[in-house]
């Protein structure tokens, strides 16, 4: 196993596509790798495993993609960027995702409509209590027929 040092960063940090850090940045990564020791988790494969940690970790060691795409799979439904505001939230929705993965419980498609709903809930109380807003735009999932007929313009 490679020593965590300057170099191991600096290559890391460059498969990551960064590739100007100022130096303190450097020194604080490094200083948070090897708090972790043999514990390497930002080098998995597994996107599970990267955006668990990286949750809990206030240096950002990943990119936001990988961590939106395992917190989804974790949570069981879509998270979004307003769900890293709340990362304390955010954190136990997903120690209740990973319990529910480990024993292979999938969440029913009103579960995660209703989880959406209570993030989006969250975060409009944070932005009242802020003085700002949230404006709501509801889309229609519904399927939409484009076959051509509209009833109107194209009558049969």
């Amino acid at each position: 196993m490679k020593e965590i040092n300057e170099q191991y960063v600096l290559g890391y940090l460059l498969k990551q596509g960064v590739e100007d850090l100022p130096q303190e940045s450097i020194a604080t990564l490094m200083a948070t790798m090897k708090k972790y020791g043999d514990n390497r988790w930002w080098e998995s494969d597994d996107i599970v495993t990267l955006a668990y940690h990286q949750l809990h970790e206030n240096i950002s060691m990943i990119n936001l993609e990988t961590v939106y795409q395992g917190a989804s799979k974790i949570c069981g439904r879509s998270v979004y960027t307003h769900d890293l505001v709340d990362t304390e939230n955010l954190i136990k929705e997903v120690e209740l995702g990973m319990k529910r993965l480990k024993r292979g419980i999938i969440l029913t498609e009103e579960a995660q409509e209703a989880a959406v709903e209570a993030s989006i809930g969250r975060l409009e109380k944070k932005l009242k209590e802020r003085g700002g807003r949230v404006i709501r735009i509801n889309v229609a999932t519904e399927e939409v027929d484009n076959s051509g007929y509209d009833g109107w313009l194209n009558p049969k």
